[in-house]
């Protein structure tokens, strides 16, 4: 009998090994372990009520770094894995202490999808932790100035929100610890006049730097400004008047006045208005060189406003003047010559005056423009084909922004004993420029170059004729 039961025991043991090893071999043929590597957001379990997480500054922080964790399973395992879902990552956090240390990652697979081994880099993560604190601050304003405007004597402030000037700070206690101040800014830049202002309140330690990452109830300060208007105080800027124009071919570069502001007072309502103050003119007419003036500001700030007492109303000026290198844009009249017309025949240019657009350089700006004729040759007559381009010939310093026009030549007649090309229709055919028209009359577009002057506009001597040569001079100043 026991010989039996020792036989039944080898077999069932045999075909446990056998079947252990057919599963063995199925699995690994049809479903072969693998690994691969994931990325987890760890997450904190268990930290205490009145504890958090801090950065490095001190700041309560609610997100914690990204691990990679090196994952063993099957292929089909691996492929049905959705990190952060079958598979998390973790720190226990409820029985760490305030300050710095280091907490194990703990990685939890889904046992669900089958065999799953898990390991984190790192293993361990730092951390730091603090305890929450809140604490009530006094609030201090500041006074807000820069370099153009001068500060008014104290105003007068009075606080509606909250009522006894303090606030509520929480947030991690290292970080409330460091602060040294609770400030709101009252702008008074430019300020003559009373004002309600909603100002945010500012965390400030012992150097003066901003905290931020604490909270702050009420995070805005609602402030009544009264100003005083018996003194009133005020900078503006100091604004040079100019007259006229530079020559010719010459521009302003820059105006530099020294100082470049005064200090001025009045009643309060009176400044609300005033932001500069000008000098007396100064004229700039036809030069061709720097200016360099002292002049006196001028007293049109009316009867409320005045220098403060002391100031020195001379002021001076610079303004620099070079040689300009833009070029004039003009539009001019010029009557069309025809030649070689066949002889014995009258013929007439239509239109007799072309209007050229054309732009000068300094030297045509400064001399003027003469000898621009647009000629037309008339050749062999054919009455089906009138029409002509005319040719230019200009000078090097003058340049044609327009396509050379074309004309239409019209036969007058015959006449005998005439010199060839001399019309002789009564009291001659002669061309003029109405001044009420407004296609002929010359224009400027001058190119600017940062100041402002009013625009001169050029103006054309002589009387341009159908049949003769038109001198035109251009007498024209480019703007700045």
């Amino acid at each position: 009998m026991k010989r039996l039961r020792n036989i039944v025991w080898q077999r069932f043991l045999v075909a446990f090994l056998v079947a252990f090893g057919l599963w063995v071999y199925v699995d690994i043929t049809n479903n072969p372990s693998t690994k691969t590597t994931i990325k987890l957001q760890v997450q904190k379990v268990g930290l205490p009520e009145g504890y958090v997480l801090i950065d490095e500054s001190g700041q309560e922080t609610t997100t914690l770094p990204m691990v990679e964790v090196v994952v063993y399973a099957s292929q089909a395992t691996i492929n049905a894995l959705r990190a952060d879902e079958n598979i998390k990552a973790s720190i226990d956090v409820s029985k760490v202490g305030i300050g710095e240390q280091l907490v194990a990652v703990n990685v939890v697979p889904d046992v669900g999808l089958g065999y799953i081994k898990a390991e984190s880099t790192p293993p361990e993560l730092p951390i730091r932790i603090d305890t929450l604190k809140v604490d009530d601050i006094s609030v201090d304003r500041v006074l807000g100035n820069d370099s153009y405007d001068v500060a008014l004597y104290k105003p007068t402030v009075g606080i509606a929100e909250p009522s006894d000037g303090r606030v509520r700070v929480s947030g991690p206690a290292g970080l409330l610890s460091s602060v040294a101040a609770a400030q709101y800014a009252i702008d008074i830049i430019s300020r003559t006049a009373d004002y309600t202002i909603d100002a945010d309140v500012v965390l400030k330690d012992k150097l003066g730097k901003t905290i931020k990452g604490l909270t702050v109830v009420p995070a805005q300060i609602t402030a009544r400004v009264v100003m005083n208007p018996s003194s009133v105080r005020k900078q503006v800027v100091i604004v040079p008047t100019l007259r006229g124009s530079v020559a010719p071919g010459y521009r302003i570069t820059s105006i530099a006045v020294n100082p470049i502001s005064v200090t001025v007072s009045g009643e309060a309502g009176a400044l609300d208005g005033v932001s500069s103050i000008a000098t007396d003119v100064i004229d700039v007419g036809d030069t061709t060189t720097t200016i360099t003036k002292t002049v006196l500001l001028s007293n049109n700030l009316g009867a409320k406003v005045t220098l403060t007492e002391g100031t020195n109303r001379a002021v001076d000026v610079v303004i620099s003047v070079v040689k300009s290198v833009d070029l004039l844009r003009v539009k001019l009249p010029f009557a069309v010559t025809l030649l070689d017309v066949p002889e014995g025949m009258v013929m007439q240019a239509v239109p007799a005056v072309v209007l050229l657009d054309v732009s000068l350089g300094a030297t045509a700006q400064r001399n003027g423009i003469s000898g621009i004729v647009p000629e037309v040759r008339v050749g062999a007559w054919d009455p089906a084909n009138p029409m002509r381009q005319i040719q230019l010939t200009l000078p090097s310093d003058v340049r044609l922004l327009n396509d050379l026009p074309f004309i239409r030549i019209e036969r007058l007649g015959d006449v005998q004993g005439q010199p060839a090309g001399t019309p002789t229709i009564d009291d001659q055919l002669t061309a003029t420029v109405a001044p009420t028209d407004s296609a002929l009359t010359p224009t400027t577009t001058p190119v600017t170059d940062g100041a402002v002057q009013p625009s001169p506009t050029p103006t054309a001597t002589g009387a341009p004729s159908a049949t003769t040569t038109a001198t035109m001079t251009v007498a024209a100043t480019p703007t700045p």
